[in-house]
C-alpha cells in the first residue's frame, strides 16, 4: 500500500474501529502518537483506535524484540510477534 488513494481507503475502511493490544511483558509500556501518550498495563488488554493500535503494536513488538535478542528480526519474527501482541476474536 503506497499511493495516497489506498491510504485513503484504508483510512476510510478503518475509520472508528478498535483494535485490541495485549502486552505480554512485565512492565507497563508507554508510547505516544501524535504527542499523546497511550499505556498498556503490564499483562493486560487495551482497545486503541486503529491507527493508535497499529504505532502501538510497531513499538510493542520492537521492544520486545530488543528484550527477546533479536537484533535483526526478520519478516517472520515481526510476524510472529505481533501475531502474539493483536487479540483477534473470532
Amino acid at each position: 500500500m503506497n499511493t495516497v488513494s489506498d491510504l485513503q481507503n484504508a483510512y476510510e475502511n478503518n475509520k472508528g474501529k478498535e483494535i485490541k493490544i495485549f502486552n505480554p511483558d512485565t512492565e507497563d509500556f508507554t508510547v505516544k502518537y501524535g504527542g499523546v501518550p497511550y499505556t498498556i498495563h503490564a499483562l493486560e488488554i487495551a482497545g486503541f483506535p486503529y491507527y493508535v493500535a497499529q504505532h502501538i503494536k510497531k513499538s510493542l513488538a520492537s521492544l520486545l524484540m530488543g528484550k527477546n535478542g533479536i537484533p535483526a528480526p526478520t519478516e517472520e519474527d515481526w510476524r510472529k510477534i505481533e501475531a502474539s501482541i493483536e487479540v483477534k476474536y473470532e
